[in-house]
């Protein structure tokens, strides 16, 4: 049977087991750390920016509500014309019945044979 089975271990001594200066972790500032001033503009910018498309699509909201208004009452009108146009229609209608009544009699009137 092989006896190798792995890499090879040795015994550390203490001063082996502290890391290198490069690889100890830097300790740790008790000043909070400050953002970039680029960062910042950036984000100011990036507010103003939405800020100023809000603004600009509430307007066309506004603008679009008052044109449904406007197409609403309109749309009303319409319809309240085409009901009385239906109404005069409907008139009408009862005129040529009666008119086609009248002349049926007419009709019947002038065929009779004569007495």
């Amino acid at each position: 049977m092989s006896t190798d089975s792995g890499p090879e271990l040795r015994a550390v001594t203490a001063d082996e087991t502290e890391l290198p200066a490069a690889a100890q972790p830097s300790p740790k500032s008790t000043e909070p750390a400050r953002k970039p001033p680029w960062l910042i503009l950036a984000l100011a910018a990036a507010f103003g920016i939405a800020a100023l498309g809000y603004g600009v699509e509430r307007s066309r909201a506004s603008a679009l509500e008052r044109e449904m208004a406007g197409l609403q009452s309109e749309l009303q009108s319409a319809h309240r014309s085409l009901e009385a146009h239906q109404r005069r229609m409907g008139v009408v209608r009862a005129h040529v019945d009666d008119l086609a009544a009248s002349i049926g009699l007419l009709q019947e009137t002038v065929s009779e044979p004569a007495e």
